[in-house]
């Protein structure tokens, strides 16, 4: 019997996944929104608010960072903000974190209970970290709690689903009392809170974000106690977490901790000194960039694609040739339309979902979160990728084998169909062409007809995160054979899009590897200080998204923008710690093929 499985509605999925967990919509739901709210949003009668999002799915034990996400203007806004937040909070600039949080607080769309949360809870971090008085911070924390748990007592919260933010706020909220020598009780709490979280946060990049920290407070006190056998374990799990999920916030932590037990309980020596050499790197890079990366982060990982509602509908009517005046006809009036498309008004879900049918926009960008398969479905497209960045080209070959008998029928006539079938493509041509399974000018082509499973023409239109990746696998097919400046035109391409976007680049996930890419290609074409601008800028948007393997490629790129008539001017005089980095962090992420290439490069050098 042929499996297939359907693009299906955030509602649908929020409610499907509910069932399965045994969660009722009125505790899924409770301080956050009311029980016939929640029951239109998975009946996708709803488009739901995408902090709101972000919350009912946390507490699901799910992430929000596998969506594309369509957001209108104010959302933006607001999830800008908490990006500066924690950006200078990292930088330990609090009074400008503080600027920043008042703006975000007067802000006329921040008036519900998750923005109410959000302010209270970065007012007591604030607190704490300027002041040092865990008392006020404390009563701070309780309050921002509140905001979404109204509960008397701590034990009722257990009764309930609950956010990594609300489990956020209880560490935080623990660690004050902690203060006050309640060791035991506080022990008995961590306790409590890991399982927890072993058992209902099985989405691994939801439970990176708070399984490390559980961990460091209660390994605090397991020190004292001199339980180094609990520690070691406990840390070693953590560390293996933060590098499956390819991040640095928090690692140096945790790797001290994994250090301090494993020489106490006299582990292999050789494990001891990697352990100390992984450490070293990623403390040099936190203070290469000046970001303190503790394990107290606030929000989620900046690993998203973010599209803004109002550019959508506007590069879809001109690429449609269509007048405000048509598109507006009977929906809205021309100057209500003209002040959507400039972000200016933010469009009701009906006004939205019928300017969308006119202008023909696909299904998925109607929904404004993009509809997706299972969340199982989208683990496995996530690992196919995660192999091919690994380099591990053997694995991939299996995944996607898998991937082929779930996502593709027979006749692929609807879009969703084309999607899947592009999007299988494009990963089968990238794993064979890097196996030297395939020609240059055989993968040029089936990357073309990739693309045109979706689009005919690129001009004017906003590409896809698939689209995106065929159009970066030409690119380097392209420099391999030395086309450099079209490899160069594709690039400049996609950063057109970019940087023509209200959003950040920093908030499309494709950009770290298009300035990488793009600065490798114009060093290859002779034009060395724009490269050398592009690495740098490469580096700065990988450190600040805290992703390990895009920071290893970083170092790598600078360390060859930095060669000159082969010798490695700029890696001497940091002291060879890019490489050096580089070199450690492939180990740590298990980049076997990079970390050999990388080894055999550095002794070659050296001879």
């Amino acid at each position: 019997m042929e499996t297939r499985v359907y693009q299906k509605g955030i509602g649908n999925i929020i409610c499907h996944v509910r069932r399965e967990k045994e969660i009722k919509q009125k505790e899924l739901c409770f301080g956050l929104c009311s029980d016939s709210e929640l029951a239109r949003i998975e009946m996708d009668l709803r488009i739901p608010d995408y902090f709101l999002l972000t919350q009912l799915l946390s507490r699901l034990g799910k992430s929000v960072d596998k969506f594309e996400l369509i957001q209108n203007r104010n959302e933006y806004h607001l999830y800008r903000l908490r990006y500066q937040i924690m950006r200078e909070m990292q930088k330990n600039d609090l009074p400008k974190a503080e600027k920043l949080l008042k703006e975000y607080a007067g802000a006329k769309a921040a008036d519900k209970v998750w923005h109410k949360q959000y302010v209270k809870w970065i007012e007591a971090q604030l607190c704490w970290n300027s002041s040092g008085d865990p008392k006020k911070a404390l009563s701070l924390g309780k309050e921002a709690l509140h905001c979404t748990m109204p509960v008397e007592k701590e034990k009722e919260i257990w009764k309930y689903p609950l956010s990594v933010t609300e489990i956020q706020i209880l560490l935080f909220q623990w660690h004050m009392q902690l203060r006050k020598g309640n060791s035991c009780q506080i022990e008995k709490r961590l306790k409590k809170a890991l399982v927890y979280v072993e058992a209902n946060i099985t989405d691994s990049r939801e439970k990176v974000r708070i399984y490390p920290e559980i961990v460091w407070e209660l390994s605090k006190i397991l020190w004292e106690q001199e339980d180094y056998e609990k520690i070691y374990s406990l840390c070693g799990q953590a560390y293996e977490l933060l590098c499956a999920e390819n991040i640095y916030i928090g690692m140096a932590e945790i790797i001290e901790m994994l250090i301090g037990s494993a020489e106490k309980l006299g582990k292999d020596t050789d494990r001891i000194l990697r352990l100390k050499n992984e450490r070293k790197a990623v403390c040099w890079l936190q203070k290469q960039f000046g970001i303190r990366y503790g394990l107290d982060w606030n929000g989620a990982l900046w690993d998203k694609e973010i599209a803004l509602d109002y550019e959508i509908l506007y590069r879809q009517r001109c690429n449609c040739h269509m007048t405000q005046e048509n598109a507006a006809m009977q929906i809205c009036t021309q100057e209500h339309l003209s002040r959507i498309e400039h972000g200016k008004l933010i469009p009701s879900e009906t006004t939205f979902r019928k300017l969308a049918e006119r202008l023909q926009i696909p299904q998925q960008k109607i929904e404004k979160t993009l509809c997706t398969e299972s969340f199982a479905m989208l683990e496995e497209k996530n690992k196919l990728t995660a192999d091919i960045v690994r380099l591990d080209f053997e694995e991939a070959q299996k995944q996607l084998e898998k991937l082929k008998d779930l996502l593709i029928g027979e006749d692929l006539l609807t879009e969703e169909d084309r999607k899947q079938k592009q999007f299988l493509k494009e990963k089968e041509i990238c794993i064979r062409w890097w196996k030297k399974q395939m020609t240059n000018q055989e993968a040029l082509e089936q990357l073309r007809e990739a693309l045109q499973c979706t689009r005919e023409h690129l001009e004017g239109y906003l590409l896809t995160r698939t689209e995106i990746n065929i159009l970066i696998q030409m690119a380097v097919v392209l420099s391999s054979q030395g086309d450099v400046e079209e490899a160069v035109r594709l690039y400049t391409r996609i950063m057109e899009d970019y940087l023509n976007s209200d959003a950040d680049i920093r908030f499309h996930v494709n950009s770290g590897t298009v300035v990488g890419n793009l600065a490798l290609a114009l060093l290859e074409s002779g034009k060395r200080e724009e490269a050398c601008r592009y690495a740098e800028e490469h580096l700065r948007i990988q450190a600040q998204c805290g992703k390990l393997n895009d920071i290893v490629r970083s170092l790598i790129l600078l360390g060859e923008v930095g060669e000159d008539e082969g010798e490695l001017l700029s890696i001497r005089d940091t002291e060879g710690m890019c490489y050096f980095a580089a070199l450690q962090l492939s180990f740590l992420l298990k980049e076997n093929r990079r970390y050999q290439d990388l080894e055999a490069y550095l002794k070659a050098a050296d001879e």
